[in-house]
Order: structure tokens, then C-alpha cells, then sequence
């Protein structure tokens, strides 16, 4: 087997082992290999790790087929920095090759997932509802800051107005939004005027 079959043999391995990790289906696999296949032919990933390169090509996959799957869990599923993941997928897209790399996140989708078995369900229920309401001006708000941010920022702001019956802090907001505290305080700053509008 040539170096270069070695290599590509390799990456659908890595590929196929963090669709497993994140529970995605082998489209992701095939959508990453195919994007792979495409770079190397142009000789756009020089200077990366094949770690690097499948961890990279995966999240492109991700998202051009509307994953629920953010940089962080490819980086955690992958044990590769998020600066080189997203090194990597710049570099494809500003070479042409995909023509959009920043995901657009179903909000309330991610919501429900994080706090399913967290809280009841009609506290839920509110949460989904207020972000599908106000998801729009929030996005506005909150400007660059992190998705993940602004949703522990609306539970810590709903909790704290009395809005939903679950009492939850930032300390444990952060851990499971899986972001500091300081960026979670900052989001709820920004969307607080839309929050109680």
C-alpha cells in the first residue's frame, strides 16, 4: 500500500471514530473524506498532522450538513486544538473548495439536549419557547459571543427572574455549557435588555 493510500486508510479510521464518539451517521464520514480527497488533490493541507487534517475536514462536514456539532466536541472527540481545527477548515474554505464554514445553530435544539434529565420538562418547555421568541434579537446582543455562552446565559437569567422553577448557578451553567463563567456573565449582559423585553 502506497504512503498516500496509508494515509487516506488512516484518516477514514479517524473520521470513523469520531462519528462514533459523537453518535453521527457515515454521512459525516463520507462528506469528510470527500472533502479530504478534494484538498489533498490540490495540495492544500501541507504542514498539517493527519490528525489534524481529519479532525479539521470532519467538522467541514459537520457543518455543511447542518450537524448539531460544534467545534468543541470535534476538538474533545478528536483530542486536537480547536485553533488547528479551525486552522484547517479557514484554510479550505478561503482556498474555494466549501464556501461556508461558520454553522448556524438550531438554539433551542441545543437547549433541550443539554438540559434533558437536568430539569423538568416544563421548565424546558418555557426555556425552548422563550428562545424561539427572542432568538433573533439575542443573536443580535450577544454579537461573537459563543452559542453555548448565551444559552447558559438565558437559563442562569430565567432562573434568576423566576421564569422557569429551577434554580441553577453559573458555576454549574458553565460546566454544563461547557464554557467560563466570565463568558456566560458576559452573554447574559449583552442579552439582558431583549431578555425582559
Amino acid at each position: 500500500m502506497s504512503t498516500m493510500a496509508l494515509a487516506q486508510h488512516k484518516l477514514v479510521e479517524l473520521h470513523e471514530q469520531y462519528a462514533s464518539k459523537l453518535g453521527l451517521g457515515y454521512d459525516v464520514v463520507e462528506k469528510a473524506t470527500h472533502i479530504y480527497m478534494q484538498a489533498r488533490e490540490k495540495r492544500y493541507l501541507r504542514g498539517y498532522s493527519i490528525e489534524e487534517i481529519a479532525a479539521g475536514t470532519f467538522f467541514i462536514a459537520c457543518v455543511l450538513l447542518g450537524k448539531d456539532v460544534s467545534i468543541r466536541d470535534v476538538a474533545n472527540a478528536a483530542q486536537v486544538n480547536e485553533s488547528l481545527i479551525w486552522s484547517v477548515a479557514k484554510g479550505v474554505q478561503k482556498r474555494g473548495l466549501v464556501s461556508k464554514i461558520a454553522p448556524r445553530r438550531d438554539m433551542a435544539n441545543m437547549l433541550r439536549k443539554k438540559l434533558m434529565g437536568k430539569m423538568d420538562q416544563d421548565d424546558i418547555n418555557e426555556l425552548t419557547s422563550l428562545i424561539n421568541r427572542k432568538s433573533d434579537s439575542m443573536k443580535k446582543l450577544a454579537g461573537h459571543v459563543s452559542p453555548r455562552a448565551v444559552l447558559g446565559a438565558v437559563v442562569w437569567l430565567a432562573s434568576k427572574s423566576r421564569k422557569i422553577k429551577a434554580k441553577m448557578t453559573q458555576r454549574e451553567l458553565s460546566r454544563l455549557f461547557n464554557v467560563n463563567e466570565v463568558s456566560l456573565r458576559i452573554a447574559a449582559k449583552r442579552i439582558k435588555s431583549s431578555f425582559f423585553a
